[in-house]
C-alpha cells in the first residue's frame, strides 16, 4: 500500500508528474474525462479520473521518486513528467517543449537506483508515440534531445556559485555536449521506471527570466494533449 501520496486504488494506467500542486486540477482538466477521486496527501495532490493520475510531486529528484514508485505500485504503466525547464540551446525559446531523450545524471536519487555507467533514459516506445503526437500538436514549437537533470536550482547561476568561472565553463559543456534544457525531476523518473519495469517520458516547457510567464500553462496544456495522443499510441 502506497504511503505517501494517498491514493489507495486505481483504475488508470497512466499518470502525468508535474513539479506545482497548483497545476493539478488544470491539467486533468486539460486531459479531459470526468474525476474519479482527488486528494491532497504530505504535498502530494492528485486528481485521479479514468484513464490517467496527475499528481503534483513538489520540486526535486527525491520526491518525484517517491510518487512514481508508488504510481507503479498501484498499476499505472506510464508516467510522464509535464513540467518547466531552463533552455541552454539557442534554438530553444520561452514556452517551447522539449521531449527529453535522455537526462544527464547530475542528481543524486538516480544514483541510488542505476549505477554510473548506465544512462537516464525514456521508454523508447512511449517516446517514439510522444515525438509522433507533438508532430500532431500545432499550438507550440517543440524539440527534442538530450536533457540535463541537478538537484541545485540556483547552481545554474554562476554567480551563486564558489567558482563562478568553472560554473559558465561546466554549464557551456553541457550545452557543446547537446543538452538542450535543464530540470530537476526527469532522471529520477527515467531510473525508477527503467527498473521497476514502466515506461517512463517528459514534455518540458521552457521558461525564461520574465516572471509573468504567460506561455506557461498553454505550453504544459499542449504538452498534456500530446501526452493522450501519446499515450492511446501505445494503449
Amino acid at each position: 500500500m502506497p504511503d505517501h501520496i494517498g491514493l489507495s486504488a486505481t483504475g488508470a494506467r497512466s499518470a502525468i508528474l508535474t513539479g506545482d500542486p497548483t497545476r493539478v486540477p488544470w491539467m486533468a482538466e486539460a486531459w479531459g474525462g470526468l474525476v474519479v477521486s482527488e486528494g491532497d496527501r504530505r504535498g502530494f495532490r492528485y486528481v485521479e479520473t479514468a484513464d490517467v493520475v496527475v499528481i503534483g510531486t513538489g520540486i526535486g529528484a527525491p520526491a518525484t521518486a517517491i510518487a512514481a514508485e508508488e504510481l507503479i505500485e498501484l498499476g499505472i504503466e506510464n508516467l510522464v513528467r509535464i513540467g518547466s525547464c531552463g533552455g541552454m540551446a539557442a534554438q530553444v525559446k520561452p514556452g517551447d517543449l522539449v521531449v527529453s531523450t535522455g537526462a544527464i545524471r547530475d542528481e543524486g536519487t538516480s544514483r541510488t537506483y542505476l549505477p554510473p555507467e548506465v544512462p537516464a533514459l525514456p521508454d523508447f516506445n512511449l517516446l517514439t508515440a510522444l515525438v509522433a503526437a507533438a508532430r500532431e500538436e500545432t499550438t507550440v514549437a517543440w524539440h527534442v534531445g538530450l536533457t540535463h537533470c541537478k538537484d541545485a536550482y540556483y547552481s545554474e547561476v554562476p554567480a551563486r556559485t564558489l567558482d563562478e568561472d568553472a560554473a559558465r565553463l561546466r554549464w557551456a559543456t553541457l550545452a557543446r555536449v547537446g543538452a538542450l534544457a535543464t530540470e530537476m525531476e526527469a532522471a529520477a523518473l527515467f531510473a525508477v521506471a527503467q527498473v521497476r519495469g514502466a515506461r517512463a517520458g517528459a514534455v518540458l516547457v521552457s521558461v525564461g527570466s520574465d516572471v509573468e510567464r504567460g506561455y506557461l500553462r498553454g505550453g504544459m496544456e499542449a504538452a498534456v494533449h500530446i501526452t493522450r495522443r501519446a499515450v492511446s499510441r501505445i494503449a
